[in-house]
């Protein structure tokens, strides 16, 4: 029989074979996924890497988002819109639609999924998420160009985007922007909405309830400002002496 020491010894096993360490935690999830359907099926009664943590991510081998400007986030519009014109499209031809509501809503990929229709609120320019990661819904505000992309649709029923397998869509957006010349990931958007809202001088609570944060740890971890104004030369030992000759 397993126990909770052999999930260990597999986490260094897999560790001293040269796996990275986000490797080896999804290699574990997979298998703590699997006894617990196990578990849930009956046909075992014990969970053996129900308490086995996952390796904790080093700096060099963690992911470092990308986070395109406003110029360039036109431009992958522009290119997505021309892409929605062709033959056959990614994601036919729905992907404007798709990255204005990853680009201008901050949802996660599972979220934007879920949305629907009926729970757009037509008045209020916004659209209530029921299914989130943390259970808890939150309301998102449409801007303007995707309440407009979204306004034909008015009385209808049903999702907001096309069902396509999640991997798909992920591998649609990044081939589309690859082709954009900008190396991100489908995930980076999320990040993106963050450091818009913050560079826009949105209160943290207000963004906190955008994004469904439920602390500023965790909103700080998506927020990645520009550099902007030298506030430091505020600072009256950074001050030069001759500014004032």
């Amino acid at each position: 029989m397993l126990r909770h020491s052999d999930g260990e010894y597999f986490k260094t096993f897999l560790q001293d074979k040269g796996y990275k360490a986000v490797s080896v935690n999804k290699h574990l999830q997979d298998l703590k996924r699997m006894f617990a359907l196990q578990v849930a099926e009956r046909t075992i009664y014990f969970h053996p890497f129900s308490v086995v943590k996952g390796m904790k991510i080093p700096q060099n081998e963690k992911i470092q988002p990308v986070i395109p400007t406003e110029g360039e986030i036109a431009f992958i519009l522009k290119k997505a819109e021309e892409n929605d014109k062709k033959i056959r499209p990614l994601l036919g031809g729905h992907l404007t639609l798709f990255l204005l509501m990853f680009f201008g809503c901050g949802m996660r990929r599972s979220e934007a999924l879920a949305t629907r229709l009926e729970n757009i609120d037509w008045e209020q320019r916004s659209l209530l998420l029921v299914k989130t990661k943390t259970g808890k819904p939150r309301i998102v505000g449409l801007g303007h160009r995707l309440f407009n992309l979204l306004l034909p649709k008015k009385g209808q029923k049903g999702f907001i985007l096309p069902q396509y397998l999640p991997a798909s869509v992920s591998h649609a957006i990044k081939k589309h922007f690859d082709k954009c010349g900008i190396k991100m990931r489908l995930h980076d958007t999320r990040h993106t909405y963050v450091t818009l809202l913050q560079e826009k001088n949105v209160r943290p609570i207000d963004a906190m309830g955008r994004t469904g944060h439920s602390d500023m740890r965790m909103l700080s971890h998506y927020s990645h400002p520009k550099l902007g104004k030298i506030h430091e030369d505020q600072f009256e030992f950074m001050q030069d002496d001759d500014e004032d000759e």
